[in-house]
C-alpha cells in the first residue's frame, strides 16, 4: 500500500497502524484523517514529504506522523 492509498483510507474513519519509532520501539496508534473526527483543522506550514504520513492521533488528541518505511502493519479498521 502506498502513501496515497493510506491517506485515502484514513479519510474514511479511524484505523490502527503499527510502526517502528526512531528509537527502535514499536507503537500502535489509532489515527484518522476524517475531518468529521478531528476537532480542529490546523493548516500545516511544512512542505509535504512523500515518506511521511501525518495523522490525527485519536487517543492523544494531537497530530502525529510516521514514516512509510517504518510502517509495520495497517491501516486496520479500528473497533474503538
Amino acid at each position: 500500500m502506498d502513501k496515497h492509498q493510506i491517506v485515502e483510507l484514513l479519510q474514511t474513519g479511524t484505523y490502527k497502524v503499527t510502526f517502528e519509532k526512531a528509537d527502535g520501539s514499536y507503537r500502535d496508534m489509532l489515527c484518522t484523517l476524517n475531518s468529521d473526527l478531528i476537532p480542529v483543522q490546523i493548516a500545516g506550514t511544512t512542505k509535504p514529504n512523500p515518506n511521511i504520513v501525518t495523522v490525527w492521533d485519536v487517543e492523544k488528541e494531537d497530530w502525529r506522523a510516521f514514516r512509510m518505511d517504518r510502517l509495520i502493519s495497517g491501516p486496520t479498521l479500528a473497533t474503538k
